[in-house]
């Protein structure tokens, strides 16, 4: 006869099979739970009895179930359909195995079970199942086995407890032990417990470590360690043990523990003993610590006292003039004498302390009588006791006094004097306090930073949780932050910073938590709100509090935040979720062009996990020269003349094609990548030129777009000057364009490389002209020599008259400061017309071309030349 194990185990892994033991009132159906084959019922009260425990399995809080030997679930009580949360009619009859022990899980079952004992019962194992809603519980089952008398297998019943918060409980309890383990190690102190009952003992790591304990030399009763105590100190220690247990108070006493090299410790030994109801003794818990260093301490000084009687005016002088605080005092706390640092530090005079009680009089009310209680409960034989305790001046100042105190006795053991040696800690605690505050808080705004803002966020979570309430994350971020250290310097966005945070926090409640996790990063953590208005209120109210301009170092300066919104619980549970989403939600709010606030949404996870990857991507960009140019011609729209070009980056993706500049320009300003990527558009740029004048085609000029940053990092003429050298372009064929929100807004710091950049030939331009907030004197002063309209003011002439009034100052602006003007986005005749008509005749546009990459560039520059297009004030242009 084949095992019944592996009968077992060839069944529990079969496809299932449909039991008739259902619950839908079928020609099959059965009671909804019938165990009788458990308990081996056949007799004529094995319905009554039957009834009585299908009760007990019924309401049994265990995980009971009956499965055929095909693997199939044939019934299962209540708190198995609980536990794992399927209802009844999804098991029964389906495939017990696979249900709860889905994939990998059911294939390490099938393992398990050809592992089980002959018979086949087993019991005490645990296994993971997987609940309905993909829950993981840790599940203790018995699985009894019931075969036919033939060896046959009838019947599968598996009890199974779940077992999942006792055995999270139990790591938590290893998690906590071995903390415990660490701290002991780190501050030398062990760790003992004696079974009073059993008379055994129980040692942590450091205590083992302590007495250096082995396998040779072990102890596991109280009489086998007396027998390890130095001869001399047995019995004291027994005899401190007795009277501990009959006075049950606590216990504490110093002994040598010698070692077979000769080496000898000074062990201190403090505990306690717990009681059972009757009173009786059951186990003393306690610590170890070697106090070796504190007794040779303690004999040091001990001779120094020696000295001291036989040099007592040498020593009266030393003790006089330490800078410890050294006070004498009778057993009742009387003064009698006290040093000059004393009567500094405590700031009362030697009279007005001798001859009172000490303690009253620094430590008034309510300390005394601590440091009382702290008295009573050293032992008078110690002789040696380190504490830090706060005393009160004569002013009314609290210090904290790290104290030595010595005991004097005579041949007779009686207590003569308390000598007490106190160093003033004050400053030490205080810096002590100071790092804690640095641990926790930016040490230049003041605000919490991202290690506290974790912790509150995990606190605010939990109070979510049990008052079912919500809160919210706004995550903030300062725009074009970096342009202003960039050109004013740290020191300045330092300024900035601290500025920011005030106005923070005032735009939010006292127990709101507002905090800096970096750089120009801010969180608002907003705890109970009762709804998602609340949030987007406490956002308007803070870009209306950035409306008004920052003063810094006798600038104005006008800075706004993007602000993004994660709601919790709804938006995450968790803190890496709540701020990835409220990240996500703020560039959003970049996305919309700044100074705004966006709420997240599910949609914006996948957006910036897109972000992210082309953020990544950029990165290799350069490394993998996947960067090209285009070149828009610049048109004397009276003649039709190629005068120059602009060059216009763009990004040959491998995966995601051509991206145009606004896709990820934003983006390397943002990561500093801006500044790399501009030089190579220069140097590219240069380098075509400087082929195409080689080969004869007529191109006046090459402009090319500076970023602020490429300005702000001050090296930008050495820039050029590689560039132009390595190139062997002429400077006067190149041109540099400078958006005017940038010149206008950085002009001190600009100024000097401009000039720079002149006097090397390069010709200057200002563009984006007219959309932002341009000083007459600043233009009067910039060494510029053309002035660019931007498309929005050209997009919509004829037909928007407010454009065309703008078109028209600028060109006269122009003119005035005799600046050389051309305008970009001409589209239409209408436009060309309107612009030569007021005194612009140059120009860019799709009018004439779009933007092309270089060989048709040359291609289209050709067809000018051969005079394919008409060179009148009408000509037609050719758009490639």
């Amino acid at each position: 006869m084949s095992s019944p194990n592996r009968k077992l185990a060839s069944t529990l892994i079969t496809v299932p099979h449909v039991n008739a033991w259902s619950d839908d009132g079928g020609k099959e159906s059965a009671p909804k739970f019938s165990f009788p084959s458990l308990f081996g019922l056949g007799s004529r009260r094995s319905t009554e009895v039957g009834s009585y425990t299908e009760h007990i399995i019924q309401h049994s809080p265990s995980v009971i179930v009956s499965i055929a030997p095909d693997g199939s679930t044939v019934s299962i009580n209540d708190a198995g359909c609980r536990i794992t949360g399927h209802d009844r009619e999804e098991l029964i009859g389906k495939n017990w195995w696979s249900i709860i022990y889905p994939g990998d899980k059911y294939r390490q079952l099938e393992q398990l079970v050809f592992d089980f004992d002959r018979d086949g019962n087993v019991w005490d194992y645990e296994l993971e199942i997987e609940t309905k809603s993909g829950e993981s519980r840790i599940i203790s089952w018995n699985s009894v086995n019931r075969f036919s008398e033939s060896g046959e297998l009838v019947e599968i019943i598996g009890i199974g407890v779940d077992v999942t918060e006792r055995k999270r409980a139990e790591e938590e309890l290893i998690k906590s032990e071995a903390r415990l383990e660490e701290a002991q190690r780190v501050a030398h102190i062990g760790g003992w417990e004696l079974d009073l009952e059993n008379d055994s003992f129980w040692f942590s790591k450091e205590t083992e470590a302590i007495l250096e304990l082995d396998w040779e030399r072990t102890m596991n009763s109280f009489q086998e360690l007396l027998e390890l105590i130095h001869p001399e100190d047995r019995d004291k220690v027994d005899r401190a043990f007795t009277e501990h247990r009959e006075s049950r108070r606590p216990y504490d006493v110093i002994c040598r523990f010698p070692f077979p090299d000769g080496r000898i410790k000074h062990l201190r030994a403090q505990f306690d003993t717990h009681y059972d109801k009757t009173g009786a003794a059951i186990r003393s818990i306690g610590t170890v610590q070697d106090v070796t260093d504190d007794i040779e301490q303690q004999k040091k000084l001990r001779h120094t006292l020696e000295e001291t009687r036989a040099l007592k005016e040498y020593t009266a002088h030393i003790v006089q003039n330490s800078p410890s605080y050294i006070v004498g005092l009778d057993p009742d706390g009387i003064c009698v004498s006290i040093n000059d640092s004393g009567c500094r530090i405590s700031g009362y005079t030697r009279e007005q302390i001798l001859g009172k009680n000490f303690w009253r009089i620094v430590y008034p009310g309510d300390k005394y009588a601590q440091v009382e209680r702290l008295f009573r409960i050293f032992d008078v034989t110690d002789g040696v006791k380190n504490y830090e305790m706060t005393i009160e001046t004569e002013s009314g100042e609290s210090r904290v006094i790290s104290w030595t105190s010595v005991n004097r006795y005579d041949d007779d053991g009686k207590l003569l004097e308390i000598i007490g040696v106190g160093q003033d800690i004050t400053d030490l605690k205080r810096s002590q306090a100071e790092l804690e505050e640095l641990a926790h808080h930016d040490p230049l705004t003041g605000l919490p930073n991202r290690l506290y803002l974790a912790v509150r966020l995990e606190l605010a979570l939990e109070r979510a949780k049990r008052r079912s309430s919500s809160g919210a994350l706004l995550f903030l971020d300062l725009d074009h932050f970096k342009n202003i250290n960039d050109s004013l310097g740290h020191y300045a966005g330092d300024e900035l910073l601290i500025q920011a945070a005030a106005r923070l926090r005032q735009c939010v409640r006292l127990e709101d938590t507002v905090a800096r996790i970096g750089g120009d990063e801010f969180t608002l953590l907003l705890e109970d709100i009762t709804s998602l208005l609340h949030a987007t209120r406490v956002a308007e109210k803070i870009l209306s509090a950035f409306d008004e301009p920052f003063e810094i170092e006798g600038r104005e300066l006008h800075v706004t935040p993007s602000i993004g919104i994660s709601i919790y619980p709804r938006d995450g549970e968790s803190i890496d979720v709540l701020l990835r989403n409220a990240d996500a939600a703020m560039y959003k709010a970049k996305g919309r062009g700044r100074n705004a606030f966006a709420v997240y949404t599910e949609a914006m996870t996948s957006e910036a996990l897109e972000r992210m990857q082309l953020e990544q991507n950029l990165h290799k960009a350069l490394q993998r020269d996947q960067f090209v140019l285009y070149y828009q011609p610049q048109i004397d729209m009276l003649t039709g003349e190629l005068i120059g070009a602009e060059a216009l980056i763009r990004w040959e993706h491998p995966g995601k094609g051509l991206i145009p500049p606004y896709r990820f320009i934003p983006m390397a300003e943002e990561s500093g990548l801006i500044v790399p990527i501009g030089e190579w558009v220069l140097n590219e740029a240069c380098r075509q030129a400087k082929s195409w004048l080689e080969v004869g085609l007529s191109l006046k000029r090459i402009a090319v777009n500076i970023a602020g940053p490429q300005i702000s990092r001050g090296d930008l003429l050495e820039t050029c000057e590689k560039a132009l050298d390595a190139t062997g372009l002429p400077p006067e064929h190149l041109e540099l364009e400078v958006t005017e929100g940038f010149i206008m807004r950085e002009a001190d710091a600009a100024i000097e490389t401009l000039e720079g950049l002149r006097d090397l030939g390069v010709s200057l331009s200002v563009d984006d002209f007219g959309t932002g907030y341009s000083s007459l004197a600043y233009l009067k002063r910039l060494p510029i020599n053309k002035i660019k309209i931007d498309r929005s003011f050209v997009r919509d002439i004829p037909d928007d008259s407010d454009d065309m009034a703008i078109t028209r100052a600028v060109i006269a602006l122009g003119d005035s400061l005799r600046l050389e003007v051309i305008a970009e986005g001409v589209e239409t005749e209408a436009q060309r017309a309107f612009l030569i008509g007021e005194g612009c005749v140059k120009g860019q546009g799709y009018l004439f071309a779009k933007p092309l990459p270089p060989e048709a560039f040359a291609s289209w520059a050709c067809r000018q030349l051969a005079g394919e297009s008409e060179s009148t004030p009408a000509f037609k242009a050719t758009n490639v």
